[in-house]
């Protein structure tokens, strides 16, 4: 849920400024949302990020092309990851992983000219160490190819706190299939804290008595037609004031265009 506020007082003006918006209304803030289903293997981490950055950059893409104003990212839907760990996971709230994705976009050999200090830093050790996903490293080789996202400057923030369910699965999980398996996590919802605020969440289940069937049966269970559980936040905006655009960079092996 997207709380609306529309400023009537300029919608006249702005209305006579749509010309070459593709008739998009730019009267109130302009949210674009990706809906997921990213790839279910457990080891096809990389599938997953480059399916996400695709994603995004079909988005910059499409905002230039239509000379959309566009003001907020909110992407949800099935990771098949968990949210406490995972390369997606970084991959949205740090803009890039790997060695190759260097640091605000550095690439390959240029990544040698960082400061050491700036290396050592705790961003830097969440871009470069190993990442643990279904509790096991994964190979640098793997991330080595994939580039920083088109939306890594506009704080990707997870609705859903990663801490939920980190522990203890099933204190909080959205996928069951198997009776006593949980998963924290697997569903996800993202936005641009930039633009966006959380204002609340939906638990999945609303009982302990629910959570404990759901638990003892598997899922799906009466009430609840899928193994998945619903979720759901609503997110209100930081500022009404529709000019304020999102920015977004396309990074490729030749130049870095600037979109938003």
């Amino acid at each position: 849920i997207l709380r609306h506020k529309r400023h009537k007082k300029n919608e006249d003006k702005q209305s006579k400024e749509n010309d070459n918006t593709d008739d998009v209304p730019s009267s109130c803030p302009i949210l674009a949302v990706i809906n997921c289903h990213l790839e279910g293997h457990p080891r096809q981490y990389a599938a997953r990020i480059k399916q996400l950055q695709h994603s995004m950059e079909d988005l910059a893409k499409q905002k230039a092309t239509r000379n959309i104003p566009l003001n907020g990212l909110c992407i949800s839907g099935d990771f098949n990851c968990e949210l406490q760990s995972s390369a997606c996971s970084t991959y949205l709230r740090l803009g890039r992983v790997g060695r190759k994705g260097g640091l605000g976009g550095v690439h390959g050999t240029a990544a040698a000219v960082v400061p050491t200090k700036l290396l050592e830093s705790e961003e830097a050790a969440e871009c470069l160490h190993p990442i643990l996903e279904w509790g096991k490293p994964i190979p640098e080789d793997e991330m080595e190819k994939v580039s920083p996202h088109a939306f890594r400057h506009n704080s990707l923030l997870s609705a859903y706190p990663p801490y939920l369910g980190s522990a203890d699965a099933r204190e909080h999980f959205t996928f069951c299939a198997n009776p006593h398996r949980p998963v924290a996590g697997l569903d996800q919802i993202w936005f641009s804290s930039f633009s966006l605020s959380r204002i609340a969440l939906r638990k999945p289940l609303f009982s302990y008595e629910e959570r404990m069937n759901a638990l003892w049966t598997g899922l799906p269970a009466p009430f609840y037609p899928s193994d998945h559980l619903p979720i759901g936040a609503i997110l209100d905006w930081n500022s009404c004031d529709a000019s304020s655009s999102m920015e977004c960079s396309i990074d490729d092996d030749d130049a870095s265009s600037s979109y938003f």
